[in-house]
């Protein structure tokens, strides 16, 4: 579950609205509850996008924390 309160911690540093979808299930990225019911796993193709004043920050933190696989996080 580590990956998923980085990705919710990340996007909750961010004033805009962030998403993430698999599928056709868009939550939202700031709760880790939400993100518990993609059920993603490693290697599943997700989309994240953002509204607000730092959408394109968000998206592209949130990009790049996922596209470096967590590399560096320990066990949870």
């Amino acid at each position: 579950m580590r990956p998923l309160e980085l990705i919710a911690r990340t996007a909750q540093s961010f004033r805009s609205q962030v998403f993430v979808t698999r599928g056709t299930n868009r939550v939202d990225a700031k709760s880790l509850l939400h993100l518990l019911t993609l059920g993603a796993e490693p290697g599943m193709e997700l989309d994240i996008d953002a509204t607000g004043d730092d959408a394109n920050e968000a998206v592209e933190q949130l990009v790049k924390l996922i596209g470096s696989e967590f590399e560096g996080i320990g066990p949870a």
